[in-house]
């Protein structure tokens, strides 16, 4: 085959100009993202049970749909949460679940659950998690000042919102600040009592009076007719008129006892940009959403919207934050790692050639690969993203050292006189076998981290594509381009391989000096290690125990995933239970206080300590408080971390935690965290070992931990509980129903139902009375209140009241009550660390002090799926050497030489060990994360290759040229010298920017770099040593012959 294609020189460059062609199509067909998609599909369930407590959500509604949605195929996990008014389920599936598919079951198991309370609201499901952090946050301000931007939110929600939720990609356009917009129906108890009207009587005429029922069908003639009663209300008109009491002469109207008008619903959420009054908008992603894409769809919403519809209503969207500056740079900083490896690599090779035709013949490889590599990741309908393309930037030094070979053995075909031809033919032949082992070696150790399901595992899918897929072009290039090539470059320019560069003719002729002096001085170590038997032993004990010590000592524990350096610090309250609104604008505002000095807007323009603050967000309701900062300076974000912790310890009775955001962060401010669950059934005994737990954990990490109650460790819910006098009651003509229907009415106003005014979406109608809102307990002591028999009373009179306390949620994790403490621990802990610690020593700290009681402690979060993806790594690491070892048992037919390959990888394994400690040491803090430790998998492939050769060349020398065992082995050495450094050299130089170079996203892949430079350079100085010793004693079972 060889031979025919030589001589078929213009198939080869149409197969070139193809691959090159198709590769640029694929390359602009291929999508941009930061990262692969990592997270698992996700629907949160939420339903809505106006004025309920976490307990009657949980036993009502949350332990009803647990129970049909607990077995639903490919579910992972199942946490809930039950609120005041609202209950929330969060699904967590397989990674490869159709999420079409389960949200349709999802739903179908929500119609089966029966028994609900008869005014709750209709389940919404969602392909989102409650807590997914959002990828776009937006606020909405207001250009006049005579207007209040809280009125805004029933506007946003019919006019504007839903252009964002159409893109495709939005999962949920999170909206929680704002008043909604109402009808208020205000009575006068006066009146009411003049009238001798009840609540009950009016809210019963109002629900009766505001319908519209269809009575059916009336065929007459020709014609069909829709028979309807219509009485809804469409106007405040319609509603004052509505009659409550006539006899037929007197009549008694809304309008005659109470005041119709449009209103704004209670106050709930504080929501502050830079000090101000605004609302937040939070835009969700689905699981597979691709975030460069949806963002940019995002922005010209954003601008459209604008420069129109809220520009007519002087209101102006801000851009708050997203992630498309750092995805950028983070791409372009690795496509610029490629080309300067590329570079970087030609350049060894020019050194080692002294030619530039050779060069460019090799160098051909790495452009052909990658346009091969591009075809296969379009075709397998993948993305273009850091972890793709630093997959291609590490297999740029590898793409050229089948090439290297080829040309090689060319060469030194060639120096034994034979016909150009016939030594293009036998170099090229001679090395297919080595050649495809060592490629199938590179490929095979691919295997086990495709077969990954981990969340992590899926990066890892995009790195064992895109490198296995461009070393498996090189070899199709080196063995059908280069020759070919050759053959016809030389027959033009017969001397060009030993014409140097003339310019550079003294700088070449000194590294080549420079180079059989470096080869002399290595010949001379290996046939002293090869002396006697002695020697040999000596060699092989020294060269594996010394890396073996040296990377036990240095090896490191391992964290999870990179955290990136975004330019968003995010910080969460941990605020007591029960803050009204007011203390949580206050909040607001006292925080806005702390940081306005630093803001750019303020002068402030930075110093060593810390970058000037480019915006602020603040946002608290109920159940989340947070807060939110970018630095003017994108790369200097994680500085303001200390300036929001001071900030936050300002305020009284508040904790919180502070973070980075991390780049594979699923949930707000869990990056680098270890979720520990605590579940039972009793919540005093729950909350009892959290707090017992939180107190060890602080004593054994310091004070620099930060700890987040999920939900909060106090009980300590302020309720105003009135308890009904049920004979007072009877007396004055209510009963209890009737009595917390008027105190609600009397509070905040009472939901009666829908106004459905035309051509606008529905809003609530409230009844409430002229005093409603009342802000403390004695005002609702001295309340007044209207009672058909009695007029009007005191509510004092007719209820005891007391001071109780509650619970603000209730959190379930697999059904049970469950308490999670998010621990992230201080920079200096690795997660591995925590993780030793806490398992060793907190939890059997709590049991030793008796407060674990009969409540049973889980691990989650990162912490998890370090454990699982470690484990899985592991596995993956023991399949891929018994893998390769294999293959090579194969390739030599042997079960002896592999073996003797395999004492390599120790070899590279404290290599990469060593590589990673010396970056983490001298040049930037690197850590083992589970990207890093996938280098030690890639590794197995890449260092066997070198032994590969050396033995296979060996086995040449006295199969085919009848060698005696030892020159065969020194022979093969000397031979096989040149290429080994080559296209080691080209790999360690083609690679080294990705360890070298500073910038966004490069801490995604500089460990995993570290590492395989690390063990590839090791690996490739001591192999040249320690193989040769260990073939001696097993290469005397060759027979001799020359063929």
């Amino acid at each position: 085959m060889i031979k025919t294609l030589i001589n078929r020189p213009i198939v080869i460059i149409v197969l070139m100009i193809l691959m090159a062609l198709f590769g640029i199509l694929s390359l602009k067909s291929l999508p941009y993202q930061l990262t692969p998609k990592v997270t698992r599909p996700i629907i949160t369930i939420q339903t809505t049970w106006s004025g309920a407590t976490p307990y009657e959500i949980e036993r009502e509604i949350i332990q009803r749909q647990e129970q049909a949605l607990k077995g639903i195929d490919n579910l992972v996990s199942l946490y809930s949460n039950a609120r005041n008014s609202r209950a929330f389920i969060t699904l967590e599936f397989n990674i490869n679940t159709n999420l079409t598919q389960v949200m349709l079951e999802v739903s179908n198991k929500l119609n089966e659950v029966k028994g609900y309370p008869d005014n709750i609201d209709k389940p919404i499901i969602r392909a989102t998690g409650e807590d997914t952090s959002p990828i776009v946050r937006m606020m909405l301000i207001s250009l006049d000042k005579n207007k209040n931007v809280r009125q805004y939110r029933t506007f946003f929600n019919e006019q504007i919102i839903q252009y964002f939720e159409r893109i495709e990609g939005v999962a949920e356009v999170f909206f929680p600040s704002g008043d909604n917009r109402e009808m208020h129906i205000i009575l006068d108890y006066q009146k009411l009592a003049a009238y001798n009207l009840s609540i009950d009587s009016i809210i019963n005429t109002l629900e009766r009076e505001n319908v519209n029922i269809s009575a059916g069908i009336m065929n007459y003639g020709r014609k069909s007719y829709r028979i309807r009663t219509n009485a809804e209300y469409k106007t405040p008109q319609m509603i004052a008129d509505t009659i409550l009491w006539s006899d037929g002469l007197k009549r008694v109207r809304i309008k005659d006892i109470a005041e119709v008008k449009e209103g704004y619903s209670t106050k709930t959420t504080a929501s502050l940009y830079n000090g101000k009054e605004a609302l937040s908008i939070f835009i969700k992603p689905t699981a597979d959403a691709n975030v460069l894409d949806l963002t940019n769809q995002v922005e010209k919403v954003f601008l459209s919207l604008n420069a129109g519809i809220l520009a007519k209503e002087h209101l102006k969207l801000e851009w708050m934050y997203d992630q498309r500056d750092y995805i950028q740079q983070a791409i372009a900083l690795v496509q610029q790692n490629i080309f300067i490896g590329a570079f970087l690599a030609c350049g060894i090779l020019l050194i080692f050639l002294r030619s530039i035709t050779s060069t460019f013949i090799i160098a051909l490889s790495i452009p052909l690969s990658i346009f091969g590599t591009f075809i296969i990741m379009a075709a397998l309908n993948r993305t273009l993203n850091v972890v793709s393309l630093a997959g291609i930037s590490f297999a740029v030094g590898m793409l050229v050292d089948s090439s290297i070979v080829v040309l090689e053995n060319i060469h030194r075909h060639t120096k034994m006189n034979k016909p150009l031809f016939q030594a293009i033919n036998d170099g090229t032949t001679e090395v297919i076998g080595g050649l495809i082992a060592s490629v199938l070696t590179t490929i095979a150790i691919f295997i086990p981290i495709i077969r990954i399901q981990e969340e992590a595992g899926q990066l890892f899918k995009d790195i064992a594509l895109a490198a296995s897929s461009a070393v498996a072009f090189s070899l199709f290039v080196s063995l059908i381009v280069i020759p070919t090539l050759y053959y016809q470059i030389h027959k033009i320019t017969p001397k060009f391989q030993t014409i140097p560069l003339k310019p550079l003719n003294t700088i070449s002729q000194c590294l080549q000096n420079f180079g059989d002096k470096c080869v002399a001085l290595i010949m001379f170590f290996v046939q002293k290690c090869l002396q006697n038997t002695k020697s040999k032993v000596l060699t092989i004990l020294t060269l594996t125990s010394l890396p073996l010590l040296l990377g036990y000592i240095l090896f490191p524990k391992m964290e999870y995933l990179p955290q990136g350096n975004q330019n968003f610090i995010l910080s969460i309250l941990n605020p007591p239970p029960g803050l009204s609104y007011n203390e949580r604008q206050k909040i607001g505002e006292m925080l806005f206080t702390c940081l306005q000095p630093y803001l750019k807007e303020n002068g402030f323009k930075g110093n060593e300590k810390m970058p000037p603050i480019h915006n602020i967000f603040y946002l608290g309701s109920e159940s989340n408080m947070l807060f939110g900062l970018r630095s003017t300076e994108i790369t200097r974000a994680a500085e303001l971390i200390p300036l929001a912790r001071e900030c936050i310890a300002t305020i009284p009775g508040i904790s919180g935690n502070t973070s980075q955001a991390g780049i594979f962060e699923r949930r707000g401010g869990a990056g680098r965290s270890i979720d520990v669950n605590i579940s039972g059934e009793n919540l005093e005994s729950i909350i009892a070992t959290a707090l017992e737990l939180q107190k060890i954990i602080f004593e054994t990490f310091g004070t620099q931990t930060q700890i987040r109650p999920i939900p909060s460790l106090e009980l300590l819910y302020p309720e105003f509980n009135l308890y009904p006098n049920n004979d007072r009651l009877k007396a004055v003509g209510l009963d209890s129903r009737s009595f917390g229907i008027a105190l609600d009415v009397l509070m905040d106003g009472r939901k009666i139902a829908e106004y459905k005014e035309e051509g606008r979406n529905n809003i609530d109608l409230i009844l409430k009375t002229q005093k409603s809102q009342i802000s403390s307990p004695e005002e609702l002591h001295r309340s007044l209140i209207y009672t058909p028999n009695g007029g009007i009373l005191p509510l004092s009179s007719l209820a005891l009241q007391k001071l109780e306390y509650g619970i603000n949620e209730i959190r379930h994790l697999e059904t049970n009550r469950t308490i999670t403490l998010q621990i992230n621990p201080p920079q200096n802990i690795t997660l591995q660390e925590a993780m030793d610690k806490i398992e060793k020593e907190v939890l059997e700290k709590l049991r030793n002090n008796g407060f674990l009681g009969d409540n049973k402690l889980t691990l989650g979060g990162n912490a998890n799926q370090l454990t699982k993806i470690r484990l899985a790594l592991e596995g993956g690491f023991i399949l891929a050497v018994f893998i390769i070892y294999l293959l090579m048992a194969a390739l030599y037919e042997d079960f002896i030489y592999p073996f003797i390959i395999l004492f390599t990888i120790p070899l590279a394994l404290s290599g990469g060990i060593l590589g990673l400690w010396l970056v983490d040491t001298f040049l930037i803090k690197q850590s083992l994360d589970v990207l890093t430790m996938l280098g030690f998998i890639i590794l197995v492939g890449i260092v066997v290759n070198n032994a590969i050769l050396i033995i296979y060349q060996s086995l040449h020398n006295i199969r085919i040229y009848g060698m005696d065992y030892q020159k065969a082995i020194i022979e093969a050495i000397r031979v096989r010298i040149r290429p080994i450094y080559m296209s080691s050299l080209t790999s360690l130089f083609g690679m080294l920017p990705l360890v070298l170079a500073p910038g966004a996203g490069s801490e995604i892949y500089r460990g995993l770099g570290a590492v395989i430079l690390g063990g590839l350079a090791l690996s490739t100085f001591l192999t040249i040593f320690l193989i040769p010793c260990l073939l001696s004693f097993f290469i005397t079972k060759e027979k001799k012959y020359v063929l």
